[in-house]
């Protein structure tokens, strides 16, 4: 009886927790000012706001994505981006894929390199794959152009926690992995965008 409890209580504690990372989304003032001691949020919506000069009006020129690899495995590297209000909507952890012997993420354009890539991407269509509800993306840079024919796709799986932990996450086979709640608010923002939605990896 006690091990179900306990099972019981631990599920309780992770969705209460994920529900929070979800709801807040970073979006407040406070949130913002402190995230940005930790991650530079300004480098990385003037990549952005730069790569949507660069590529022309047919994507989402004021919300983007952005996938820091570089940061550690168990923080905040996903983020969805106001670029005009300079604003963190969504932030997670995120998965990366094959590191080296020191921890390092590998980053390879490869076909079946299972390694991340770095460079800029799309965020394409929605179906539902072997994880459930997933996104194809789609490589718009020498870097990135193999995304689609290694099936390198956005999708979630329960195993990420929704927010930084003091334990380190597995690896995923080169797709930027999410968890499922934060999946579930970065989705609202694809599906309500009438153009595509840009992702650089970094």
């Amino acid at each position: 009886m006690a091990k179900y409890f306990i099972r019981y209580w631990f599920v309780l504690q992770s969705v209460a927790i994920g529900c929070l990372i979800v709801c807040g989304c970073g979006t407040s003032t406070e949130g913002d000012a402190g995230l940005r001691n930790t991650a530079p949020v300004d480098r990385y919506i003037d990549e952005l706001r730069q790569d949507v000069q660069q590529q022309g009006p047919a994507y989402n020129s004021k919300v983007a994505c952005y996938v820091d690899l570089t940061r550690p495995d168990n923080s905040y590297r996903f983020f969805v981006l106001d670029l005009a209000r300079r604003k963190v909507l969504v932030r997670g952890v995120c998965l990366n894929g094959l590191t080296d012997n020191e921890g390092h993420v590998r980053y390879s354009n490869e076909v079946n390199s299972n390694c991340s890539s770095r460079g800029l991407a799309s965020i394409g269509e929605r179906y539902v794959g072997g994880f459930g509800r997933a996104f194809r993306l789609y490589g718009l840079e020498a870097s990135t152009r193999n995304l689609r024919r290694r099936a390198v796709v956005l999708h979630s799986w329960a195993g990420v926690p929704a927010g930084p932990t003091a334990e380190h996450p597995i690896q995923s086979e080169g797709c930027p992995t999410l968890n499922p709640l934060v999946l579930d608010t970065v989705a609202g923002f694809i599906s309500r965008s009438r153009k595509p939605i840009l992702l650089r990896f970094n």
